[in-house]
């Protein structure tokens, strides 16, 4: 986001608004979460919330609003999502 321009800024806005989304679908995929189980298609979308989380507290802080980063926080750290998957995604959620 170099210049700062306002077309910038929207369209780190959609760009939020559909990682929101994502998070939303990831978050609630009704097959169970195994951490130790391998990335493939029959596996938990749950896998890629940390991802999507360590974007999203990325972009609020561009977007300078970090009080949306509460509303990542709740479900994730409410099913422990937060202490399984890549260590690197789990440091900089941590971070």
């Amino acid at each position: 986001l170099r210049g700062g321009g306002r077309n910038d800024h929207s369209r780190l806005q959609n760009a939020v608004t559909l990682l929101q989304e994502s998070f939303s679908k990831t978050l609630n995929d009704r097959r169970e979460f195994d951490p130790r189980a391998p990335l493939d298609e029959n596996g938990s979308k749950k896998a890629g919330v940390l991802f999507i989380v360590n974007q999203l507290f990325a972009m609020y802080f561009r977007l300078n609003t970090l009080r949306l980063c509460k509303n990542l926080v709740r479900p994730v750290e409410s099913r422990n999502l937060n202490k399984s998957g890549k260590m690197g995604e789990m440091v900089t959620y941590r971070y």
